[in-house]
C-alpha cells in the first residue's frame, strides 16, 4: 500500500509540473506581468536594443545603473531601446527600486531560465542587440563600460 501511495504522489507531481503553462507576454508595459519567459517582445521593439541583466542585491549592478540611465537618456531619442531585465527580483521589488532610484528606462522581471538560455551568468551583463542578433556583450561593470557601450552604439547607428 505504501508503494502505491508513493507511486500515485509521484505521478501526480509529474503531471502537475509537466502541464504548467509557460508565462509569455506580448506587451512589455503590461502591469500583470509575473515573469517574462521570452525576450522577443523587447528585441522587436527597436532596431537596436540594449538589455541590462541585473538584480537589486548586486552591488556592481547598483553602481552601473546611473551609467545605464545616461545611456538611455543619450540614445533613446536616436531610436535605441534600453531595458533592465531582472531574473532574481519580483515586479514589486523592481518597480520600487526603479521609482526610488529615478531610473529612466523600463525594467521587467524575467525567469532565471531565460537568463540562462541567453548565457547570462554574471551580473550585471549588458547585451546590445542589432536586428535581434547579439552585437556586443559586456559582463561586469567598470569605469570603461560606458565608454565601450557608447562607442559600439555610435558605430551601430552609423551602419
Amino acid at each position: 500500500m505504501m508503494r502505491f501511495s508513493i507511486l500515485v504522489l509521484l505521478l501526480i507531481s509529474i503531471v502537475f509540473f509537466s502541464f504548467r503553462v509557460p508565462t509569455k507576454f506580448s506587451n512589455p508595459q503590461s502591469s500583470k506581468v509575473s515573469r517574462y519567459e521570452n525576450i522577443d517582445t523587447f528585441l522587436n521593439s527597436a532596431k537596436i536594443v540594449v538589455i541590462d541583466y541585473w538584480y537589486a542585491g548586486c552591488g556592481p549592478c547598483k553602481r552601473s545603473i546611473p551609467m545605464m540611465n545616461q545611456i538611455a537618456e543619450k540614445y533613446t531619442s536616436k531610436g535605441i531601446k534600453v531595458y533592465g531585465l531582472n531574473p532574481m527580483d519580483d515586479l514589486s521589488t523592481i518597480t520600487n527600486y526603479k521609482t526610488n532610484n529615478a531610473i529612466f528606462y523600463d525594467m521587467f522581471p524575467i525567469s532565471i531560465d531565460l537568463a540562462r538560455a541567453h548565457f547570462i551568468s554574471e551580473y550585471p551583463t549588458v547585451v546590445i542587440y542589432k536586428k535581434n542578433k547579439v552585437a556586443m556583450t559586456l559582463e561586469g561593470f567598470s569605469e570603461l563600460t560606458q565608454k565601450q557601450l557608447s562607442e559600439v552604439l555610435d558605430k551601430l547607428l552609423k551602419n
